[in-house]
């Protein structure tokens, strides 16, 4: 019985070394098929359009997003780390969250931050930040796709609400899990955990980090308020420049959408990038998932594979440039 486990385990081992690298691969692979479906020769003009000058203003909404993200984490911090530190460190976190799984550039960020301050207050700050984010990314998408509404938009009716309905979707489980928690419904807790089935872990697991990061939060509202609304803040106003990032990458490869269409497609490929985080990468998965987004809101496909690559090059580019500040 012990050498049957112990083979299962090698055998776990083994498939789990291959599976990342093998599902990166087919997603990069899925992709450069669906560039050759579209036509090189159409994808090289759009990417010719964007032009040298449009490449820059691309890039200043990915410096902008990292800017304030490194903000929200530089305040969220009690100890004064100088802000090109915490920036490169932020960026290093987002490169890392492109290429690992879900979770793993919270971990780097909190590891290089303990280099300039205590563990304690690496991890508090590092937490705040990242449950501000899982606030503010469906609540900017939320309000993004609320525009499609109000302003003229190509998006029809019943695609506007489906979109709406993925937003309010997108913070319901942190909804559930929180109230669970702040009443004391552990048991409950731990059988929503196990329907949801969070990144293949034990729901005992979750529910212990769960509940630990629930009192980190709650002791840092009472102790820093005013620091604790920053995050949020910052954090939203990173969000914005997403949303800027997304308007011009349409407008430049020449695609006649409104501001509000645009604001609908940041909204809808937020949320998609959102439950794409269960994969093993993002590379590939999160730009296929945004061709699928244009395709369901009635708008071009094989365009918004080309807008999603030119977002993952901006985002690319704009982390990569930080690291020079990395000491």
């Amino acid at each position: 019985m012990t050498e049957t486990k112990n083979r299962a385990h090698y055998l776990g081992r083994v498939v789990g070394r291959f599976y990342k690298p093998a599902f990166s691969l087919a997603a990069v692979a899925a992709v450069l098929w669906a560039l050759q479906v579209i036509g090189w020769d159409k994808v090289g003009l759009a990417f010719a359009s964007v032009g040298v000058a449009g490449a820059a203003l691309l890039l200043l909404t990915g410096l902008l997003e990292n800017l304030f993200d490194a903000a929200a984490l530089a305040v969220g911090l009690r100890a004064r780390v100088g802000f090109l530190r915490v920036l490169a460190i932020s960026c290093t976190g987002a490169l890392v969250n492109m290429l690992a799984l879900s979770e793993m550039g919270e971990v780097t960020k909190g590891a290089m931050l303990r280099k300039h301050t205590d563990t304690a207050d690496a991890v508090t700050a590092t937490v705040v930040w990242n449950y501000a984010f899982k606030i503010t990314r469906p609540g900017a998408a939320l309000l993004a796709v609320a525009l499609g509404f109000v302003l003229p938009t190509v998006i029809q009716r019943q695609e506007l609400w489906l979109a709406l309905l993925a937003c309010v979707l997108a913070f319901l489980p942190f909804v559930i899990l929180w109230v669970l928690l702040r009443r004391g419904m552990m048991e409950l807790g731990a059988r929503f955990i196990k329907l949801i089935r969070l990144a293949g872990q034990s729901p005992e697991a979750l529910l212990e980090k769960a509940k630990g990061m629930d009192h980190q939060i709650q002791v840092y509202w009472r102790e820093r308020p005013g620091a604790f609304a920053a995050v949020f803040g910052y954090q939203f106003l990173a969000r914005l420049a997403s949303w800027a990032g997304v308007w011009a990458a349409c407008v430049l490869v020449g695609l006649p959408y409104s501001f509000a269409t645009c604001a609908v497609v940041y909204g809808a490929t937020s949320v998609a990038a959102i439950a794409v985080m269960i994969f093993p990468t993002r590379i590939g998965v999160t730009e296929g998932a945004g061709a699928l987004v244009f395709s369901l809101l009635g708008l071009d496909g094989g365009m918004g594979l080309v807008v999603n690559i030119l977002l993952r090059l901006k985002a690319v580019a704009s982390n990569a440039l930080a690291l020079v500040f990395r000491t």
